[in-house]
């Protein structure tokens, strides 16, 4: 029997840096839902704020790839 794709990512040994990352990036989706937050993290999106995170989620996505693989 097969277990489902994301049966397998609980058994991830996330360190607490991973965590972290994961929280902050989880902040982005909770900002830009409320339109309080909205307006405010726009302000914040300047290309290199958005390169940084953008390469930050690649390297994180690399290394999650390499660890279920």
């Amino acid at each position: 029997m097969n277990t489902p794709f994301l049966f397998g990512l609980t058994l991830l040994q996330l360190e607490e840096k991973h965590l972290l990352f994961l929280d902050e990036v989880n902040d982005f989706n909770l900002e830009v839902r409320y339109p309080d937050y909205k307006n405010e993290f726009y302000k914040i999106c300047t290309k290199d704020f958005t390169e940084n995170y953008f390469n930050k989620v690649k390297e994180f996505y690399q290394w999650l790839k390499s660890q279920i693989q």
